[in-house]
């Protein structure tokens, strides 16, 4: 298959004129849709202290609502013409997004993500699944579908990285409008394709036709566990260097699969991606430097690379002939959704209500025309005596769970202990903002510094 992908054949020419304006306009719409996707949750948090938990979910609720125009794929596609049912839904999708700065609940968040799950499902089912078979030749339709998801799955990693990027140092509205132009430049490409004339046909109203092929369930839900990692570690980690190196495996593996593995067989393939994927998921565990981050990261995506693109392969080919679009969108939503629960699961495994202190005054801070770096200090607890001490002297409140906690311990020694996992605690959810660095006070709690030290970095 992968000789078909990297060496056309003269009579069935992969990287035509709309190919290649296919390939591009995916691209601009997995930046547009990703790039949101590590900054909502975070914004939610920050400006209407809501939970982890709460603001994954009104993120993640995309996911679900991708399946509500499934049924209706085939009356779409077959009654409309194709062309217009991708222009109408991409210009709703880049329009919705542009409501974010204006709502006031998470409700409403969620509200719009739904809207963007029916929208963005109707938008891949026409391209990936109906609009790349129809410009290509059939002998080459799976190297089409293949080198289609890449372009997407490219434009994933980039977009994260562009999220994370932009986001601390503009604002949410920065991001809607970055979000919102990659949109429509995925828009504006639609119209330059010349698609082969397809006569009018009169399908019934609901059917699985497009939607979901029972047959690559059993590799669909397979491949929905690695997307599923890929979510958990999107709501954990805050680099954009990070994506960037996972950008460059997904890379690696393509010049892998071309060099390394094209004479393998899938079941080899398939064990040398995940090898790769748990190598990545090991490190990041047991290593805490920054550039053991990054090294990770390329090993996750050379796996991911590698593994998602064998289970394609393997459910676009399990269909029949006519069924070709079905498998393809089978996969779209299954990775989404997949992506989508391990990025819930994590916020849910966060869950608490974050110290929103800090983030509030950068807030008002950028909206006063403050642009340089604003750097959080944290002083750990170490005696019992500091319970009345140090809101009477630097004139601050302790949060009321510290307190508690505090209230429980006999001496000065537990007071300490507490002190240190309270502060690994903050110091963490700090790192996962993206802060630009913290100062610790350090009179008196040498110490417990060097231990915090050792926890996070």
């Amino acid at each position: 298959m992968f000789d078909d992908f990297f060496f056309p054949y003269e009579r069935a020419k992969l990287w035509t004129r709309d190919m290649v304006i296919l390939s591009l306009s995916n691209f601009f719409l997995y930046i547009s849709l990703y790039i949101m996707l590590p900054v909502l949750p975070l914004w939610m948090v920050q400006h209407w202290y809501c939970s982890y938990a709460e603001a994954g979910g009104a993120v993640a609720v995309f996911g679900l609502t991708m399946f509500l125009p499934g049924p209706c794929n085939s009356y779409i596609i077959d009654t409309f013409k194709r062309k217009s049912v991708c222009v109408i839904t991409l210009a709703l999708l880049a329009g919705v997004s542009l409501l974010y700065p204006y709502v006031a609940t998470v409700g409403l968040v969620a509200l719009l993500r739904m809207v963007q799950g029916a929208l963005f499902s109707v938008v891949t089912m026409t391209t990936g699944s109906t609009l790349v078979i129809d410009v290509t030749a059939s002998r080459r339709r799976t190297d089409a579908n293949v080198a289609f998801t890449w372009f997407g799955r490219f434009g994933m990693a980039l977009g994260l990285a562009l999220g994370v990027y932009i986001y601390p140092y503009w604002s949410f509205t920065c991001v809607v409008y970055v979000c919102a132009a990659f949109g429509i430049g995925a828009l504006l490409l639609i119209p330059l394709l010349h698609i082969p004339f397809r006569a009018p046909l009169c399908p019934p109203l609901f059917s699985l036709d497009r939607f979901l092929l029972p047959r690559t369930l059993l590799p669909g839900i397979n491949m929905l566990l690695v997307s599923f990692i890929f979510g958990v570690i999107i709501a954990h980690i805050y680099n954009e260097i990070f994506y960037i190196c996972i950008l460059i495996g997904f890379a690696v593996s393509l010049l892998i699969s071309k060099y390394a593995l094209s004479h393998t067989s899938c079941r080899a393939e398939m064990e040398f991606g995940q090898a790769a994927l748990v190598a990545g998921i090991l490190l990041m565990a047991f290593s805490n430097s920054l550039m053991s981050s990054y090294i990770a990261a390329l090993l996750l995506g050379i796996g991911i690379g590698i593994t998602a693109s064998r289970f394609f392969v393997i459910i676009i080919s399990l269909p029949l002939h006519c069924e070709r679009g079905t498998g393809n969108n089978t996969y779209q939503l299954l990775w989404e959704v997949g992506l989508l629960g391990g990025l819930f699961f994590e916020n849910i495994w966060t869950g608490n209500y974050p110290d929103t202190i800090y983030f509030d005054f950068v807030e008002r801070a950028r909206q006063a025309g403050v642009t340089i770096p604003i750097i959080p200090g944290i002083k750990p607890f170490k005696k019992l005596s500091q319970l009345s001490m140090i809101p009477k002297t630097f004139k601050v409140d302790l949060p009321e769970e510290l307190t508690k906690e505090v209230l429980k311990c006999k001496n000065d020694a537990e007071a300490q202990q507490v002190g240190i996992e309270w502060c690994v605690q903050q110091c963490k959810e700090l790192m996962k903002h993206h802060i630009p660095s913290i100062h610790f006070y350090s009179i008196g709690a040498v110490n417990s510094i060097k231990e915090v030290a050792r926890q996070i970095y």
